[in-house]
């Protein structure tokens, strides 16, 4: 049913603008009477940075890449992408260009954020290992909100304490707790000791509007079969091959 890369996308938005605006630090500097960032300061006005003009590498295009294509656009950014079936958006409006996976370092390299929004399977594993975090600017964050396995644990957690990369955004992790939420951190490593990551608790897209659009899909679905039509969003069809 999907439905959730609304509130992905806005939550991708979120972290890119914090990355650049800064309102956690400034909040907690104004607190304490520190006026950094004003323009009648002592010491000049301290600037933050823009949207506009920086380059999302977005690695898979599926649902949640198309709608966070969509938003990223509208801020004035430059949007590529690499995926499996880069045919499929040749001609997509959103995107600056598109290319199959084996153009990577390319995207990796060029961009100011690059997401992880693709599906993990054997392949797709430890896709973003320390090789291809060396090949991103030192500036540049990642943003993970497919599967943790995607980026490999100990690659990312030294470029992080290395600073050989900018940051990263975190939702999607190595370690999940069971039955007793209470005291399980995310990962065997430190990663809350670090200033330069954002973490989340695998909670990007539990939107409002995720529950409302998710059950009305469903409805809609059923409804579909009952009159002999299509549902939307087929996986597989029955007995037969995944859609193209």
């Amino acid at each position: 049913v999907f439905e959730h890369e609304i509130g992905i996308a806005e939550y991708v938005i979120a972290a890119m603008l914090e990355w650049q605006i800064g309102l956690r630090a400034m909040d907690a500097r104004i607190r304490n009477g520190d006026w950094r960032g004003t323009f009648s300061h002592p010491d000049g006005p301290s600037l933050h940075g823009e949207l506009l003009g920086k380059t999302l590498g977005l690695i898979g295009y599926g649902h949640i890449s198309r709608a966070l294509a969509a938003r990223a656009h509208a801020f004035g950014m430059n949007v590529r992408a690499c995926t499996r079936s880069p045919e499929k958006a040749a001609d997509d409006p959103l995107l600056d260009w598109i290319d199959g996976m084996d153009n990577l370092p390319r995207l990796l390299t060029d961009s100011d954020f690059v997401v992880v929004a693709c599906p993990l399977s054997e392949d797709t594993r430890g896709l973003i290992g320390a090789g291809e975090l060396a090949r991103m600017q030192p500036g540049s964050v990642i943003v993970n909100v497919a599967r943790g396995e995607l980026i490999d644990e100990q690659a990312l957690y030294d470029a992080l304490c290395a600073r050989r990369i900018g940051g990263a955004v975190i939702d999607v992790w190595y370690r999940y707790p069971g039955g007793d939420l209470a005291g399980c951190l995310p990962s065997d490593l430190p990663f809350h000791e670090l200033d330069n990551i954002i973490m989340l608790p695998h909670a990007s897209g539990l939107s409002e509007g995720l529950v409302k659009r998710r059950w009305r899909r469903i409805a809609q679905n059923l409804d579909a079969i009952a009159r002999g039509a299509n549902p939307v969003n087929v996986l597989r069809a029955p007995g037969g091959a995944p859609p193209v």
